[in-house]
């Protein structure tokens, strides 16, 4: 795949989540992919980050 290919496949998901390792200085998520949950969700309030990963400490 060419640089070109590559950046225009290239998503921004933003984050506010400070403690969490695949979040960046810039709040943006840095996970190589991410999976979303509740899967009887209605409402966003209802949604979750299942790719979540503590990171307290930094």
């Amino acid at each position: 795949m060419s640089n070109s290919s590559k950046k225009k496949d290239e998503k921004r998901i933003e984050c506010d989540v400070k403690n969490c390792i695949h979040n960046s200085a810039d709040c943006r998520c840095t996970a190589e992919s991410i999976k979303v949950g509740c899967s009887d969700a209605c409402t966003c309030d209802e949604t979750a980050c299942r790719t979540f990963e503590s990171g307290a400490d930094r």
